[in-house]
């Protein structure tokens, strides 16, 4: 039955009749425990907006734009199922079941006075591009050792610094960017066509085809000895990425997991600073520098990630300007130019948080910088005192 006749009389009706061929978006999103955040967007009636988070078995009251004031309860029979049942004031209790697969989410409407709707199905939208980085593997090594023969190999050290990049060029072909074990790949991947991923010491023929959204299955073959490999890239509804690797004469399974990232690599300058000039004295600056650093806008920071996977850092300004060149989790020195300490620094990354420490002088400072896809905020903190500042820079 039509939408609008699952509604009653009045202005719950009307309501039903601006959802009726609407354009609409659902997301859930487990956000700690059993509690979610559901997520609904109407393009063609942003006032039927809603951001609730619900816990799992229990009851709660809640305002609907189109249901009114209501109690709302969100159930869990089962690992792809939740039940969302809702009683308003002035209409029949109604139970909303969502089942979910790797295409998406069918949703079923039934109300305790008999009426019943059924939903086509919402397809799954799942962003595949971008920049990901390698995070962590689970049974890795021993997939090396069956299909490489390289008994005693540890993946994860070999692993650390590498990254894939994905870019759709339309039509499902992608242009695929992967650093790993100090080789770096470019090529283009066309699903349901035949093609060839091949590094020093592991050439392979390739063949790749879609299970899902999010979701691509790899068939990698030996031309030598004939073996197969099977490898599925998975991205979930947070954008970070699995590949699921499968041999399938020793059975043998593993992961190679993935979080997206916003790249840092371009030009980025100053749009907005405070209280460097504190910071600068803290940092050993004269008062006068200070304030000219804090004052200074005509200046740049470039970042390039080299093809080693370092990261090269400069800074065009006229007041402090520097060099420097690192890798993610690994120790370096910097001699800061103003002056002239000699500082032991690491930088790490969290998704889109890079935190950057550096000890020398007898003090230690933090760098925590957050990037996206057009601003970087830099935030300024010495350890051990109050004495903190901003600079936010727009990528240029």
């Amino acid at each position: 039955m039509e939408l609008i006749k699952f509604f009653y009389s009045g202005s719950v009706a009307e309501q039903a009749r601006k959802a009726e061929g609407s354009r609409w978006k659902i997301s859930f999103h487990k956000v700690g425990g059993k509690q979610w955040r559901v997520t609904k967007i109407c393009e063609d009636n942003p006032a039927a907006n809603s951001v609730d988070v619900h816990e799992e078995d229990v009851e709660q009251c809640v305002n609907s734009a189109v249901l009114g004031k209501a109690k709302v309860t969100l159930t869990r029979p089962n690992a792809r199922t939740l039940k969302i049942r809702t009683e308003p004031e002035v209409l029949d209790a109604m139970e909303i079941t969502h089942e979910f697969s790797d295409a998406g989410c069918q949703t079923t409407n039934d109300a305790d006075g008999g009426a019943h709707f059924k939903h086509a199905l919402w397809h799954r939208e799942v962003d595949e591009e971008g920049y990901f980085r390698y995070v962590g593997e689970e049974n890795a090594s021993k997939m090396m050792e069956v299909m490489l023969g390289m008994p005693g190999a540890d993946f994860g050290p070999m692993a650390e610094g590498a990254m894939q990049r994905w870019v759709s060029l339309g039509g499902d072909a992608w242009l695929f960017t992967e650093k790993l074990i100090g080789h770096t790949k470019v090529m283009k991947v066309r699903l349901d066509e035949e093609g060839t991923y091949d590094i020093p010491g592991y050439e392979r023929k390739s063949f790749s085809t879609r299970l899902a959204p999010g979701k691509i299955k790899t068939i990698l073959t030996n031309p030598e000895t004939g073996a197969v490999e099977e490898w599925i890239k998975e991205v979930d509804c947070r954008g970070n990425m699995t590949w699921h690797g499968y041999d399938p004469v020793t059975v043998t399974r593993c992961k190679h997991l993935y979080e997206r990232y916003t790249c840092l690599d371009g030009s980025w300058r100053p749009v907005h600073a405070h209280d460097m000039d504190k910071f600068g004295v803290a940092f050993g600056m004269p008062a006068s520098a200070a304030k000219a650093m804090a004052e200074e806008t005509d200046y740049e920071i470039r970042l390039q990630t080299m093809p080693d996977g370092s990261i090269n850092e400069t800074s065009t300004s006229k007041v402090l300007p520097y060099t420097m060149n690192y890798t993610l989790g690994e120790e370096f020195e910097f001699k800061e130019p103003a002056s002239g300490t000699v500082f032991n620094c690491i930088t790490t990354a969290s998704g889109d948080t890079y935190t950057q420490v550096h000890r020398g002088g007898g003090q230690t400072f933090k760098y925590v910088s957050k990037v996206s896809k057009n601003f970087l905020v830099m935030d300024f903190f010495l350890e051990g005192s109050d004495v903190k500042a901003k600079v936010i820079f727009m990528r240029t």
